[in-house]
């Protein structure tokens, strides 16, 4: 059976049997559900749980780079990328991200594509 074949076939078995999938997943649903409350009890990195984690690393980090937060801040809330601006590195890409030198000058930044400002962090 080729694939254009097994198309068709499949095509006429669903119009033939249109509640198979409906009845399947009612007469299963204890057997369904019961698997996936079990994947999240047993999962320990639960969507709960991720973003509680993800809330804790911000403030932590926050609080450990409260120069960075600072100067980031500033810049996000003041200086937007210019629409069709060219990354000052390759000028090849947009420019998606805003990087500071100095934290101490949080106005002066640059404006990169997404895989020169990975290389700059790299210090490739």
């Amino acid at each position: 059976m080729n694939k254009e074949e097994k198309k068709e076939y499949n095509r006429k078995w669903r119009e033939n049997n249109p509640n198979y999938h409906k009845e399947y997943d009612r007469q299963n649903r204890d057997k369904i559900t019961g698997n996936r409350i079990k994947k999240e009890e047993l999962n320990p990195t639960s969507k709960e749980k991720r973003l509680n984690g993800l809330k804790e690393y911000k403030e932590k980090w926050k609080k450990q780079n409260k120069e960075k937060y600072k100067a980031q801040n500033k810049a996000n809330n003041t200086l937007l990328i210019p629409k069709g601006q060219l990354c000052v590195v390759c000028n090849e890409r947009l420019a998606e991200h805003k990087h500071h030198e100095d934290y101490d000058k949080p106005l002066e930044i640059k404006f990169l594509c997404v895989k020169c400002h990975s290389l700059t962090h790299r210090g490739d």
